[in-house]
């Protein structure tokens, strides 16, 4: 069987249509390979987190340093104070529909109430300083610096 015996039995009526789709299909695979392999050489790697912060501390004077660790410190003692302001809230409330509830005609008319659960549970552990700090210090390069190109851009990086 010669090589022209062949391309007569592949691009015959019925094996035209299967030749072209498989022709199709691996030109598909090859584009969205190379495409990957160019979305992977774009983005390049990724920054290195302490890099990163050794540059920002550098860039800061050691009064900055003091200020934004004193914002930390106001920060977290914020957050704390709406914290047990929010467990107030919700021990009071608590309280005033449980107490309403043991009353047996309330109770009758109102089978919904007391039905909150738990009271003044604790949802998350807040940051301490340190982390509210270094928070601070690298906010926008945590978030958006995903590669080193970007770290650079957003000047997390010395360039």
């Amino acid at each position: 069987m010669g090589l022209g015996a062949v391309a007569r039995l592949l691009f015959n009526r019925g094996m035209r249509r299967v030749v072209y789709a498989v022709i199709e299909f691996a030109s598909l695979a090859i584009v969205a390979a190379a495409m990957w392999r160019g979305v992977q050489i774009w983005n390049g790697e990724p920054p290195d987190r302490r890099a990163m912060r050794a540059h920002m501390i550098g860039r800061l004077s050691d009064e900055q340093i003091r200020q934004l660790y004193e914002r930390a410190k106001l920060n977290v003692e914020e957050r704390q104070r709406l914290d047990e302001r929010s467990k107030k809230e919700q021990a009071e409330k608590f309280d005033d529909e449980c107490r309403k509830a043991g009353d047996i005609a309330y109770k009758m008319r109102h089978p919904e109430a007391c039905k909150m659960g738990i009271r003044a549970t604790k949802i998350y552990d807040p940051p301490s300083v340190d982390q509210e700090f270094e928070y601070l210090l690298m906010m926008g390069c945590l978030e958006f610096a995903t590669t080193v190109r970007a770290a650079k851009n957003l000047n997390c990086l010395p360039p």
